[in-house]
């Protein structure tokens, strides 16, 4: 599937497959890397659960204090038109 494509799952499929990951030439990554990396997903895997699972359909957009502003109002209009600017 090379198109998007919107399944009954919701999944959105771009490519056919992942493309995968080169590092650049000569650049080589530690072994303490992928500790690191394995802990830091398996932290955002539980705070993501977690956010889903206490306050579902919401859609956070920032943090106030370290925390989800489940409730606070949205600080930029993604979807308003941007003003015009007449010329004089």
């Amino acid at each position: 599937m090379t198109t998007t494509e919107i399944t009954n799952d919701t999944t959105y499929r771009i490519l056919a497959a992942p493309m995968p990951l080169v590092l650049p030439h000569g650049y080589t990554v530690s072994g303490a890397f992928h500790v690191a990396a394995e802990r830091i997903w398996a932290t955002a895997e539980t705070k993501v659960r977690d956010l889903v699972t206490r306050h579902p359909g919401r859609f956070p957009l920032y943090t106030q204090k370290g925390r989800w502003a489940i409730d606070a109002e949205a600080w930029t209009n993604w979807c308003a038109k941007a003003p015009s600017r007449r010329r004089s």
